[in-house]
């Protein structure tokens, strides 16, 4: 890969075949990662682009020229998107502390994507989602992390109201190739201007 809209365009197929498993990182007592199942990366096409300028060694990115991807052509949002019991910590780190990270491997393109951002948590299912949804994720009583005496100590009580969508509102996306040659690249909305990094 050796220009940015090359970078860019394998990230776009990486992000284009949903779902898939993802970590997710969000800050409690300290740091704390965990696996999720990335559902959804919502927006529009990507459109035409043209590269900014390419910003002092160092330094850091300029606007740019938008970029649209899974965004609006011009430059618009990325969301990321994912499903969990309501009465996880993670729930209740978000809403103290928005900031998160998702992080994906993808072996076959050998790309790492780690996209940071804010993230929005809603609570309660629309019955479609419901309906769709593994209903024996959601529900759990005591609640998921609490202690118990014994491994199978805990009950399934499913219910719409035990389920949570969690919306990363992305405001970095960097992509690592781990190929022959190494590259890595980061995109900043709004615009989406990309730079190279040292990988």
């Amino acid at each position: 890969m050796e220009t940015l809209d090359e970078i860019w365009a394998a990230a776009e197929a990486v992000l284009g075949a949903l779902p898939r498993v993802a970590v997710l990182g969000t800050v409690g007592d300290g740091p704390e990662m965990r696996v999720v199942m990335l559902r959804e990366a919502r927006g529009e096409a990507r459109g035409a682009w043209q590269p900014p300028e390419p910003p002092a060694p160092g330094g850091r990115l300029p606007p740019g020229s938008p970029r649209g991807f899974f965004g609006s052509k011009d430059g618009g949002a990325l969301e990321a998107v994912v499903h969990t019991d309501a009465a996880t910590a993670k729930v209740a780190e978000l809403k103290a502390d928005p900031r998160a990270a998702l992080l994906i491997w993808d072996e076959a393109a050998a790309l790492q994507l780690r996209l940071t951002g804010r993230a929005r948590v809603e609570t309660g299912a629309s019955a479609a989602d419901w309906a769709a949804a593994r209903q024996e994720n959601y529900g759990k009583q005591p609640a998921p992390g609490m202690v118990i005496a014994e491994g199978g100590a805990w009950e399934l009580r499913p219910a719409p109201e035990a389920f949570a969508t969690v919306t990363l509102d992305v405001a970095a996306l960097e992509v690592l190739h781990l190929g022959a040659a190494h590259r890595r690249a980061r995109f900043e909305a709004p615009g989406w201007g990309g730079a190279w990094l040292v990988p």
